[in-house]
């Protein structure tokens, strides 16, 4: 029985994600399911994966289409119906090296990967040499045990290629809000650290990724002025797990509240009398947010 889901969330991707699909069948091993939910895309995306599901298919495969919701509905919607015990999201701009999944269940199939643990990561990188932002791992060993919380203690602040133990996701769903399609992802792995679940991160590249134009990173300030209640959501998060910047936090939330024109969250935040302390200088931040709205927003 298949341990691991690979699972794609995509939108109007059908340019690019048959470096993905070349990957999957690329793999050194095939005790893997590949799940794909297309968030509406208005591409032929629908009729690439109809064609590619009449071929020979050496893994589990399902697509599944749904309306545009954005990703973490698909989150949800996918974790919902798993039924492996690991969940590895792979976005479909993205792909594996060869021996990658060959690693993850190494990595799974480990007896000391116990309760205690929320899951395994390898790294993302932009070649299979450079992680990417170039960055330095703070440990010599081959792997380190460590919370979500803990990872500027090791260096591990760098794109890292999460998998999560399905039933640890299904209890910790992303809320999501109604006209806004992006929650960032860290409100659940945040959560999920808090509940003293670690992970254990191994320096290996297994996962390329490549910041495309009209990727999430490079639409930072579409994704801000679009899910203010979803950045409010993780500012109010922060509040909790990074004391050192609590007074900015609080205004960066309050700031969101004010542009989401959401005004009863304040009072339901992790620090609603600091949160109306900071109003004023979070009003001055949010009429600072629109200018920079219309200035990078297009």
């Amino acid at each position: 029985m298949n341990r691991l889901t690979v699972f794609t969330p995509t939108y109007n991707r059908a340019y690019i994600i048959n470096r993905l699909i070349d990957s999957l069948l690329n793999q050194t091993v095939f005790s893997f399911s590949w799940l794909v939910i297309d968030d509406g895309s208005s591409d032929n995306t629908e009729e690439l994966f109809a064609a590619f599901q009449k071929k020979k298919i050496p893994f589990d495969f399902r697509y599944l289409k749904t309306k545009n919701g954005g990703k973490q509905r698909a989150i949800n919607w996918a974790v919902s119906m798993i039924d492996t015990e690991y969940t590895f999201i792979v976005d479909s701009d993205d792909y594996l090296v060869p021996d990658a999944i060959e690693k993850v269940l190494n990595w799974i199939n480990n007896k000391e990967i116990d309760n205690h643990f929320a899951g395994v990561s390898g790294v993302k990188g932009i070649d299979i040499n450079t992680p990417v932002g170039n960055k330095k791992l703070l440990f010599a060993e081959d792997y380190v045990d460590a919370t979500n919380l803990e990872r500027k203690k090791y260096g591990l602040e760098l794109d890292m290629a999460e998998v999560y133990k399905t039933d640890i996701l299904r209890k910790h769903p992303f809320e999501v809000y109604e006209n806004e399609t992006f929650v960032p992802e860290a409100t659940v792995w945040d959560l999920i650290a808090l509940e003293g679940y670690k992970l254990r991160w191994h320096r290996d590249i297994i996962y390329i990724c490549e910041y495309l134009e009209d990727g999430l990173t490079n639409k930072s300030w579409e994704l801000l002025k679009n899910n203010p209640v979803g950045y409010a959501k993780l500012f109010n998060l922060q509040l909790i797990t990074n004391e050192k910047r609590k007074r900015k936090t609080c205004i960066q939330m309050v700031c969101s509240l004010i542009l989401a024109h959401r005004w009863d969250l304040i009072f339901k935040s992790n620090a609603p009398v600091m949160a109306l302390l900071c109003t004023p200088a979070a009003f001055v931040l949010s009429l600072k947010r629109k200018e920079q709205f219309k200035k990078y927003v297009k």
